[in-house]
């Protein structure tokens, strides 16, 4: 069973950006209210939304993409985005948001932690199979030399055995 967490706790929550269509970390605000930040031009003018106002899960998440499609699209969706990312799900991709990474970089983490435990999980199997034929490498020399006891034995029978007929 997945665990419960909110869209807006998960570094996959995110925005399109209208000017070159990335899909861009949703912010502090974003997260707790729901509203895109409006943005300036360099002068301090020109008021706009460089995001969309409707958020997008990176890896795909159903409850998302089917809570944002029955958002009435009235002039203020901005309580119902806040309602659908605080809302709890059973989100099976959640991994927790750090702010300031994209969620790419969220997504390579996760890579690179899983790369780490697979690597951990392969060199202790690797160890593990060393030290089994190190183990069964003494075993074959005990037999080896108890082999080499014995036909030494043997040999000094047969031998005394030659002599004492000859």
């Amino acid at each position: 069973m997945a665990e419960i967490h909110k869209c807006a706790d998960c570094g996959y929550l995110t925005i399109r950006n209208r000017k070159n269509y990335s899909l861009d970390e949703a912010d502090i605000d974003f997260r707790e209210k729901g509203i895109v930040p409006t943005v300036y031009d360099e002068v301090g003018r020109n008021p706009h939304k460089l995001h969309r106002d409707l958020p997008l899960c990176f890896v795909g998440n159903s409850y998302l993409s089917n809570a944002i499609k029955n958002i009435k699209h009235n002039d203020n969706p901005f309580d119902e985005i806040k309602e659908i990312i605080q809302a709890e799900n059973d989100c099976k991709e959640f991994t927790e948001w750090r702010q300031g990474y994209t969620p790419i970089e969220h997504r390579e983490m996760l890579d690179r932690q899983w790369m780490l435990d697979y690597q951990t999980r392969r060199e202790e199997a690797d160890r593990a199979w060393q030290h089994k034929e190190r183990k069964s490498d003494k075993t074959w020399r005990v037999i080896e030399l108890i082999c080499l006891i014995i036909s030494a034995g043997l040999f000094t029978l047969l031998g005394a055995w030659i002599t004492r007929g000859a």
